[in-house]
């Protein structure tokens, strides 16, 4: 079965809007309720993109829906509409704003109506569970099943889940709990679900360990990027770049890509022209185009590297900050593809800022990025009370929780990004191979400017092999590095639940050649202890 029709799917079904159930008549006369329910029957199976499989759980689900939607515990019947997830945000909305008048409120939020469906709100109102179980029902398959037996089915689930949070994402947007009026970055119910994630992820990470093919044991916390891990190794290749610009002569330009203003769900200045777009997809039309222009700029032969980071604005939709290293004799041509697929930069007013070498105080590119970095890196911190922060802790999470639910990736590097993977894997593996004395010390002061400026970026080659999954759907993945004519290949590792009685019995993923030593497989981390790498990046945040 093809996985890509679950997105077809629900494309399509979404066309199914819930501006086809304003009438409050339909809940209360059973006769039309089971008339609407036929009439959404026909309109499903008039769309041939859909295939028939799906419409018997489909309709199952969508008169489950409207079923279970009782008008009468509301003032308004249009709040039965509402997902359960943000009703009371809602209502205190309503009453602070609209001083409890319903229809003024629902006239202003029109665009919901007509952009959400009964299966979206089956997805919101349901738990995991239902949904696995709606997944597996669709591939005919038992959820107690092992993944391996029913991939199709659990690839499915998981693709669910993400369109539900990206769903999430949008709802809030549309009911206009962001933004004037409302909560700034995201609301209280998406933020809330957001903690509950990572108190999810917390435990499950406290829960397992990781085993080697030797039947060595590591505790899966000390074996993953933390928030202090990630800022420093992102400072650092700030820095990286910022000296190999300057070995290069070039200067930097400060560039900030906002998406349109029809895609803003609720600008604080309240001029809206707002046009339903989800929140992902405004932002992925800002990738979308930034791709352009680095296509013209390869095209040209304009060497640049630069770090492009994502921001949440006021009202829920993101935009992006872009440290760009360039030669100054290349600046006007690179003005004129930014401006060529984004117009809407302001030149004037700090849309596009470029350094002056002339001042002798002017400020360093990575102190431009700085800040915006705090702010995109992981969230994840176990020792961090989440309803206990200052307020830069606050926007940071709130930042975080928006780009976890809209998937938006938080950081970028171009020109250097291709050098980390080689450095992580080597800096890990420093003992298991007999590498040159200078690179050993470049590697243990984890110092990418030198690996890079030494050549070592070069000489070292990626190694990947071709993985074929359930699907037959044929992706490579990284195993190793080759240096010297040597190949060295990773060790993988087999991830198992804490057991405190008896050793967890568990095969190794990938039998290897090399005796495995005892090191977190964190790849923020070299041969030293794990205080000297912390001293370390206590001097890269100072």
């Amino acid at each position: 079965m093809n996985i890509n029709i679950l997105n077809q799917f629900s494309s399509k079904v979404n066309s199914l809007s819930l501006k086809s159930l304003l009438n409050t008549e339909i809940f209360n006369d059973k006769t039309l309720k089971e008339e609407k329910i036929k009439e959404l029957q026909l309109e499903i199976e008039s769309k041939p993109e859909v295939e028939m499989f799906w419409l018997d759980v489909e309709i199952q689900q969508i008169k489950k829906t409207v079923d279970l939607i009782d008008v009468k515990h509301f003032n308004d019947f249009r709040c039965a509409l509402l997902p359960e997830l943000f009703q009371a945000e809602v209502s205190k909305l309503v009453a602070k704003n609209y001083k409890n008048d319903f229809n003024s409120y629902f006239n202003q939020v029109s665009l919901y109506f007509e952009n959400v469906s009964l299966f979206d709100l089956f997805l919101l109102n349901n738990d995991n569970e239902v949904i696995k179980q709606f997944a597996y029902d669709v591939f005919d398959s038992k959820v107690q099943a092992t993944k391996k037996l029913n991939f199709g089915a659990h690839r499915a689930y998981r693709q669910l889940l993400r369109y539900r949070k990206k769903r999430i994402a949008h709802i809030q947007a549309l009911l206009l709990l962001v933004g004037k009026g409302g909560k700034k970055y995201c609301s209280d119910s998406l933020l809330k679900l957001y903690k509950i994630n990572i108190r999810k992820q917390i435990k499950f990470i406290e829960s397992y360990q990781v085993m080697n093919e030797d039947g060595e044991l590591f505790d899966l916390k000390n074996c993953v990027k933390t928030y202090e891990h990630d800022l420093a190794e992102k400072i650092n290749l700030s820095k990286t770049m910022e000296k190999l610009a300057s070995d290069k002569g070039m200067v930097w330009s400060f560039i900030t890509l906002t998406i349109l203003p029809q895609y803003h769900p609720n600008p604080l200045n309240g001029n809206s022209s707002y046009d339903g777009t989800p929140i992902d997809e405004s932002a992925k039309d800002v990738n979308r185009r930034f791709n352009n222009v680095r296509a013209i700029l390869s095209k040209q032969a304009i060497e640049t590297m630069y770090c492009k980071v994502s921001e949440v604005h006021q009202d829920g939709c993101f935009h992006f900050h872009i440290l760009m290293y360039h030669y100054a004799n290349d600046l006007l041509d690179i003005q004129k593809a930014f401006l060529k697929h984004f117009p809407n930069i302001d030149l004037k007013n700090g849309g596009f800022r470029t350094q002056d070498k002339s001042l002798k105080d002017s400020a360093s590119g990575a102190s431009y990025i700085f800040k915006y970095i705090t702010k995109a890196v992981t969230f994840y911190n176990p020792n961090l009370d989440l309803d206990k922060l200052d307020k830069a802790e606050y926007n940071t999470l709130l930042n975080s929780a928006m780009r976890s639910f809209a998937s938006i990736r938080g950081i970028q590097f171009g020109g250097i990004s291709s050098c980390m993977t080689k450095f992580r894997f080597l800096a890990r593996n420093i003992k298991r191979f007999n590498l040159p004395e200078q690179l050993v010390q470049i590697l243990q002061d984890n110092n990418i400017y030198e690996f890079i400026k030494n050549g070592y970026c070069d000489l070292v080659q990626s190694i990947y092999e071709s993985v074929e999954n359930q699907e037959k759907e044929i992706s490579k993945r990284f195993v190793g590095v080759k240096f010297s004519a040597v190949e060295m290949i990773k060790a993988f590792y087999k991830l198992v639940r804490n057991c405190i009685d008896d050793k967890p019995k568990a095969k190794p993923i990938k039998k290897i050649s090399f005796k495995l030593r005892k090191v977190l497989v964190n790849h923020n981390y070299s041969s030293e202890s794990q205080k000297q790498r912390q001293n370390q990046n206590q001097m890269l945040l100072e």
